[in-house]
């Protein structure tokens, strides 16, 4: 409750508002939330003046909301999905460890088919430039053959590396599979749920930024996360736990399994 009462005085014009109810529901992921505006007096309610002739002297202004919270079932991101024994939360902190996840040579991270799909290496069907739209529990995420990063990748890496070389940083929600079948064009995933990845190197080609970027062992201080030379393609940083407020995806009630990232958003 005082959580609440901050939170929504923050959000009054005046920076003061009452919350008379504020209820958690964790069975079904909602909190529900009534405020009621103060006047200037510090009252829960309003002085009417043109009111008061029908014998009305005050007036109560409400507002309630709903917001929802779970694993998103659904989502749109760069074209690339890992296999679910790429995934990891251990450790103290909300984070996975740094690790590097390789595709070619030696894959990293086998799922439950012994490996990513033969010629496909992960990537995935692009609805549009650079963007693959994904649902958890189908067996249609189509994949896109080749070594190589997808096509039209170049104006979004190259934010990637903008974004790291000003100090930020780079999450990004990946599709989660675990089983892939087929091979090449004529393959197709299985997604279970979506993965926050937070990224701090790359090697999606070999002619250089941005499509190879803080992936040598000068760089990260460490040879076990580097990406080796030639085909090697590989992707290093760490799944981490996060919150997202209104991206695409469903909430409370959606379809992916939960891995650490959860959507948030209003749904009244």
């Amino acid at each position: 409750m005082a959580a609440a009462t901050t939170i929504a005085g923050n959000n009054a014009l005046d920076g003061v508002t009452n919350v008379p109810n504020a209820t958690v529901n964790l069975g079904a992921s909602t909190v529900d939330i009534t405020t009621q505006s103060r006047d200037t007096s510090g009252n829960n309610h309003f002085s009417l003046v043109f009111a008061r002739v029908l014998g009305i002297q005050t007036t109560d202004i409400e507002a309630s909301a709903q917001a929802t919270w779970g694993p998103p079932g659904s989502g749109g991101a760069f074209p690339l999905a890992f296999s679910d024994q790429c995934w990891d939360l251990s450790g103290s902190t909300p984070t996975g460890d740094l690790q590097k996840i390789s595709w070619k040579p030696g894959i990293t991270c086998t799922n439950a088919s012994g490996h990513t799909i033969p010629g496909g290496w992960g990537w995935l069907t692009q609805s549009s430039p650079c963007y693959s739209t994904t649902q958890a529990g189908s067996t249609s995420i189509g994949s896109d053959p080749g070594n190589n990063y997808p096509a039209a990748c170049q104006t979004l890496l190259q934010g990637w590396v903008d974004t790291l070389d000003g100090g930020g940083t780079v999450k990004v929600l990946f599709p989660v599979f675990d089983t892939a079948t087929g091979s090449g064009n004529t393959g197709s995933f299985h997604i279970i749920g979506y993965a926050t990845f937070n990224i701090v190197g790359w090697k999606f080609g070999s002619n250089g930024s941005p499509y190879s970027y803080h992936n040598t062992s000068a760089a990260l201080g460490n040879s076990n996360l580097a990406c080796a030379g030639g085909n090697d393609r590989c992707i290093i940083g760490q799944f981490i736990k996060y919150q997202s407020i209104g991206t695409a995806g469903g909430g409370g009630g959606g379809t992916g399994e939960d891995l650490g990232t959860l959507n948030i958003h209003l749904t009244k």
